[in-house]
Formats: C-alpha cells, sequence, structure tokens
C-alpha cells in the first residue's frame, strides 16, 4: 500500500523540524519537506535522511498549490517573529496573516488532502470582545476565520493544540522536541532547577502542585463526574498531579497541598466543616504514604477563613496519624497576620501534647489580605511583624505566657518552618537558636524558605550563618529551602501587585494535555487564566484583564476625560515601545553576524532616544509621574529585565546597554526602577532565562 504523503510547512523551523524527527521513522507516511532554500545546508541535510524536499514559500501561494500536490496531511505555519524583528508589530501582522491565507487556501485546494494541521493562537480579539489586539495573535486569527467559513477544510482542519480531535497529532505530541518559553517548565527542567538550587547549598526545596476548580455550572459538572462509580474527577485529577509533583523532588523537599485545588466537592466540605469526600481521604493518606516512601515532608497550605478550620481539622488528623515517630512529617501552616492565630496554635498545641504526636508547624505572614475581611486582619504591618517574630520566639523558647494564663502548660515535641522573606524576622530567630545552642537549653529544629527568585538576600544570609564564626563557636545548623514557583511573567507581575490570591497548575508542555485540563481549558493553551469558568490566555491579555477587573493604582478608573487620558498615554507608550524599539532589540539578538547585530544594537538606542525618551520625562520613578507601578510597567517589566540583563551575560550586543545612562536617563532611570521593583523581579531567575535565551538563539540560528 502507497504511503501516505505528509508534507510539512517551516521544515528547518524549530515546529517543523520537530514533526519530521516524529514521524520520519513512522512506514506509514512519505515525509515531504517544504522550504525556501533547497540548497541550504538544513535542507540538504534533510534530504540525506530520505526526506523529499520540495521549495515553495508562503508569499506564493501558487507555489504551495504545486508543494501540496498528492499530500494526505498538511502542517502549516507561519513566523510572526521573524518579520517582526525587521517590520515591528502590525505590518509583521499583515504579512504573516496573507501568508496563512496562502496556506489555507492551497491546503483547501489539495484535492487528496484528508487532515490540515494548523499552528494557531487563541483568538484575543473576540474574546476580549474587540478590546484586545495581539498581533501574533490575529494574524493567525484571520487565517482561522477563513478556515471556519469552508466547511469543507473546516472538516479536515485541526488547529495544533486541539489533541482530542487528531489522534495522529496526539502521537505525534509526545515526540516534540520543543519547549513553548512561557508559563512552565516540564519534569526534566524542575529536576534541573532543583540540583541547581542544591548544589549552591540549599537544604531542598518546596513544590507545590495547584489546580483551579473550573468554576463549572453543576450540570457541566455531572458529565464529568461518573456518578455511578462514585468517582470525582477534580480528585482524581488532582491526586495525580499530586503524585506526579512528589516523583520531581526527594530526600529532604517539601511537598505543599492546597486542598481547595482538588475541586468543588472538597471545598464545600472544608466551608461547611462536613468529613472529606471518600475519594478525597483516600487520595490524602496514598499522597502522604508515597511521600514517607521518598522521604519527602509535606506542607498543608493555609487558605482563606472561610475554609481555614476544615484544614486545620485535615491537618491535624494527618499529623496525628503521622507524626508519631518522634519527627514531623505533616506541616500545618499559620499566618501571623491574623488575629487568632495565637489561640489556635495554642489549642492545637494542647492537643499535639495529649495526643503525644508532633507538631509541624510552618509560620507564614499571610497571603489572603485583598480578600479577607478586615477586623481579622491585624491593624498594621508592624502589628504583624510583631505577632508574627513573638509566635516565633514562643514556639522556640517553648514559653507562651502572651496566649495563655496556664504558665504549668509544657510544649509539645515540635518543628518549625519559618517561610518568611523578612530578613529581620528571620535573624531574630535564628539569634534566639544560637544563644540557647550556646547555653545548652533545649533546641526545637527550626527550617527556612523563600521563593525562588525573591529574598534571595535572606536566603543567602541564613546559608552563611551555617559555618564557624571567628569565635570558633558553631552556629545552630541552618536548613534553607527554596519555594519554586514559575509561570507567565507579566501574568505574574500584575498578581503580585494586585495582590490577588492565585493558583497555578503546572502544565508539561512536552506532553499532551489531560483531559482533566482540557475539560477546563478545552484549546489546552498556556498560560491561561480560568476566571470563573471563563478562560483567557496571552500573558499580557491576562495581565490586562486583571488590571481591568480589579481596580486600583495599576490604571485610571472613572469614567472621566482625564482618566481615558491616562490609559491612553500608557496603551500608546507600551505600543510605542513594544514596535519602535524592542523591535529592533530583537533584530539585534537574532542578527546572523556581528555587523547586523550591532547596526540594530544602534537603530535600538536610537529609537529609545528618538521615541520613548521623551515618554518618560515626568516618570517618578513610574510612568506619568506615579510613584506606584502601573500598567505600563506591567506589560513591560518582564522585557526590561531582559533587555538589560541579557547583553551583560554575553546575549546580543553590549551596546544595546552601554550607552543608555547618557543618551536615554529617563529611561535608564525608569528601566532600573521597574527591575527593582518585587512585583517585577518576584520569579525572575537570571541565569535560567540567559542559559535557555542562548540555547533558543544557538538553535535558531542553527
Amino acid at each position: 500500500m502507497a504511503r501516505k504523503i505528509v508534507t510539512v510547512v517551516g521544515a528547518t523551523g524549530v515546529q517543523g523540524g520537530s514533526i519530521i524527527d516524529a514521524l520520519l521513522n513512522d512506514d506509514r507516511y512519505h515525509i515531504r519537506a517544504v522550504t525556501r532554500n533547497v540548497e541550504s545546508q538544513p535542507a540538504k541535510a534533510l534530504t540525506a535522511r530520505g526526506v523529499e524536499v520540495v521549495q515553495a514559500t508562503t508569499d506564493d501561494a501558487l507555489s504551495l498549490t504545486d508543494a501540496f500536490e498528492g499530500s494526505a496531511i498538511i502542517f502549516g505555519v507561519t513566523d510572526f517573529f521573524g518579520l517582526f524583528a525587521s517590520h515591528g508589530a502590525f505590518e509583521a501582522m499583515e504579512i504573516e496573516s496573507r501568508q496563512a491565507l496562502n496556506l489555507a487556501k492551497a491546503a483547501a485546494a489539495t484535492r487528496t488532502l484528508e487532515h490540515y494541521v494548523w499552528s494557531t493562537l487563541p483568538d484575543a480579539k473576540t474574546q476580549s470582545s474587540g478590546q484586545f489586539l495581539v498581533p501574533h495573535f490575529e494574524s493567525k486569527n484571520i487565517a482561522d476565520r477563513f478556515i471556519l467559513s469552508q466547511p469543507e477544510l473546516l472538516a479536515k482542519t485541526t488547529p495544533l493544540f486541539n489533541i482530542e480531535r487528531n489522534p495522529f497529532l496526539h502521537t505525534m505530541l509526545k515526540n516534540l522536541l520543543y519547549n513553548h518559553f512561557c508559563a512552565g517548565e516540564n519534569a526534566s527542567e524542575v529536576k534541573a532547577t532543583i540540583n541547581n538550587i542544591k548544589n549552591m547549598g540549599f537544604r531542598g526545596v518546596i513544590l507545590t502542585y495547584a489546580k483551579e476548580t473550573s468554576g463549572k455550572s453543576s450540570s457541566e459538572k455531572d458529565s464529568l463526574n461518573d456518578e455511578s462509580q462514585g468517582v470525582d474527577n477534580e480528585i482524581m485529577a488532582w491526586h495525580q498531579g499530586v503524585l506526579q509533583t512528589i516523583r520531581m523532588i526527594g530526600d529532604g523537599d517539601f511537598l505543599a497541598l492546597k486542598l481547595t485545588g482538588a475541586g468543588e466537592a472538597v471545598t464545600t466540605a472544608l466551608s461547611s466543616g462536613k468529613p472529606l469526600p471518600e475519594q478525597m481521604e483516600s487520595a490524602l493518606l496514598d499522597v502522604c504514604n508515597e511521600a514517607i516512601s521518598r522521604h519527602v515532608n509535606v506542607f498543608v497550605d493555609a487558605e482563606q477563613h472561610h475554609v481555614q478550620p476544615g484544614i486545620d481539622k485535615v491537618a491535624l488528623n494527618l499529623m496525628r496519624r503521622y507524626n508519631r515517630s518522634g519527627v514531623a512529617v505533616v506541616f500545618n501552616t499559620y499566618q501571623g497576620y491574623l488575629k487568632s492565630t495565637p489561640r489556635i496554635l495554642l489549642d492545637h498545641l494542647h492537643k499535639a501534647r495529649e495526643e503525644e504526636f508532633v507538631m509541624g508547624i510552618k509560620l507564614v505572614r499571610g497571603a489572603y489580605m485583598s480578600t479577607e475581611p478586615r477586623h481579622l486582619i491585624h491593624n498594621t504591618k508592624e502589628e504583624t511583624d510583631i505577632s508574627y517574630d513573638s509566635i516565633a520566639e514562643g514556639l522556640i523558647r517553648g514559653q507562651y505566657a502572651d496566649w495563655t494564663q496556664d504558665e504549668a502548660f509544657n510544649s509539645p515535641k515540635l518543628e518549625l518552618f519559618l517561610a518568611t522573606h523578612n530578613l529581620p524576622s528571620t535573624l531574630k530567630a535564628q539569634k534566639l537558636q544560637n544563644s540557647r545552642m550556646h547555653a545548652q537549653l533545649p533546641l526545637i529544629r527550626i527550617q527556612y524558605g523563600q521563593l525562588l527568585g525573591m529574598a534571595d538576600e535572606v536566603s543567602l544570609t541564613l546559608l552563611q550563618t551555617n559555618r564557624e564564626d571567628t569565635s570558633g563557636k558553631r552556629f545552630a545548623a541552618t536548613e534553607v529551602y527554596k519555594c519554586l514557583t514559575w509561570g507567565a511573567h507579566r501574568a505574574h507581575i500584575a498578581l503580585n501587585e494586585l495582590k490577588l490570591p492565585f493558583e497555578e497548575e503546572i502544565i508539561d508542555l512536552s506532553t499532551p494535555r489531560t483531559p482533566e485540563y482540557l475539560a477546563v481549558n478545552p484549546r489546552g493553551l498556556v498560560p491561561s487564566l480560568s476566571y470563573n469558568g471563563q478562560i483567557i490566555t496571552e500573558s499580557g491579555i491576562v495581565a490586562q484583564f486583571l488590571a481591568d477587573a480589579h481596580p486600583s493604582h495599576l490604571v485610571p478608573t472613572g469614567g472621566t476625560p482625564e482618566a481615558a487620558l491616562a490609559r491612553a498615554r500608557i496603551n500608546f507608550f507600551v505600543d510605542i515601545y513594544f514596535t519602535k524599539a524592542n523591535s529592533q532589540y530583537h533584530k539585534a539578538l537574532f542578527a546572523k553576524t556581528n555587523e547586523e547585530a550591532e547596526a540594530a544594537a544602534q537603530e535600538f538606542v536610537k529609537q529609545l532616544e528618538k521615541e520613548v525618551e521623551p515618554l518618560l520625562s515626568d516618570a517618578a520613578p513610574y510612568f506619568g509621574g506615579s510613584k506606584t507601578l502601573t500598567l505600563a510597567e506591567v506589560l513591560t517589566g518582564s522585557f526590561i529585565l531582559r533587555l538589560l540583563a541579557l547583553p551583560k551575560n554575553g546575549v546580543g550586543p553590549e551596546s544595546l546597554i552601554k550607552d543608555l545612562p547618557t543618551k536615554t536617563p529617563n529611561f535608564y532611570k525608569w528601566a532600573t526602577a521597574v527591575i527593582e521593583h518585587p512585583s517585577v523581579n518576584s520569579i525572575w531567575n537570571e541565569e535560567n532565562v540567559v542559559s535557555r535565551t542562548k540555547a533558543f538563539l544557538e538553535k535558531q540560528k542553527a
């Protein structure tokens, strides 16, 4: 039987090349590669591997029609960013949309076509009701709308990430060799990051699996759950995701559990004080048993006040079961900013003493200030600091005079994990622990943790104390952990600045999306935000949505002309930066020769000086004279971080940034303030970004 012809556009690029690698050894298919230059070395390499190489260009519809002749399957892809570097965003959008239409029309004209796989992106313009137009999305969406208007072609078309409609693609995706530079890393990258952290001297890491509940109606939930067998698919997905997370970590690490991530049934039980569903109880025991087998400890994360009593009950039951061998395996989380925390913690200490289990305590300041009733929280930051420090001191000393009238109360055996970015709090605790060690007083085990890429001065200060001082005395052993977080940077900046509680699901981009994830997010795209059951994709769009949905200092509010003008200024600034300056920056990075790179770098600085510098004349330090971040910094911050970091690390010409302080002082002062803001740099990992960017550029240039 004759083999089916699979024609791959962009065969020497990342996506096309990966598809050829995945299918080349499958005897069912004859692979045909479409490329602009059949004499290039990559094209000749494909020919040597047995691929039929034909010449065509997406700018020429007739050449595509000839190249597609006889094809059963066609893979279509276009390249926005190559055009963007030389033409700017909106001209690139127009060119790419023509190329995408040429591909679709040539595919429609192919009589033997059985399947057209089209690499597209979400329709941001439609999803936002016309409010947002993203050029590199819209250029593909124009072709999407054409395909939708052609019933015969539509019946044969699968958008690249719609795995459910395409068994052929489902198999192929397992073998794709490229990763997106966006809202998450795959398992191998997570493990590499963990190894890097431990090599720096950190005791271990804290890894969490967080999954949004879908926000579906009860009728939709019924279709997802197999009621005949009593299976809740949300709990099942949470269970599987947590087990997968455990497999990424090892001896001495921590697994953080967010219980409401297991879905509506679990959240309802926690908020009502009712027992957890039996399926969830079983899943928790399975997770804890797996953690113990890998010598992994478990944090039960704190959440909002309406579910916290239920979470406390679950955590205490797990401690009763697993904290019996003289060490804490399970830790409950207590929030220092809540006025009720000392009382609740004392009650739990009494239970641990009476029932003879080890108390595992993770102490945080708190993360839900924007949504909790204000009367539950201490009135000032200073009061919260005092509360946090006094709780830590009482636990270290085993003295609770400030909490109880019962002076005879003896503390149970406990272990303390101080999760804080506050250096004074950290040093107070460590100083007290050291003084008790020197006085030969009883010690509790203390561990410390900070988010990856955040408060490194705290982490590294703690690491430095874990050595002998100049007097020959030893400090108490210091165990420092890094909590891993990653994601779509602009969305993270908005979430951090708005102080919005959120849950993050980690997607392994090298494997097909799970049915559970696709049930919530049918297109399977990342980064995406699930908001009241609605899916919003693309990091910049997510950030703009959050700023609009939660009025704050980020964007002017109200229907006044002044507010509209301020918003227009922000939009204009962002557009100018990306279309006039950033396009030249990308051109410098992707340049094939040093001469081309230097020319692009000079043009970049010229455009900054001419177009951007005047717009920042009133920055103080942020856009428009603002003392706080605005949407302008949210949308550009991640790019400014890369601009100032990459050239000094050998990625791109140093001339991109060398003259900025003198030629563009307004821009340089503003950019420096932006990258120093904690909401912008909280998930920034310079070493990781530099190494990945270098690898990506080398592969692209090859």
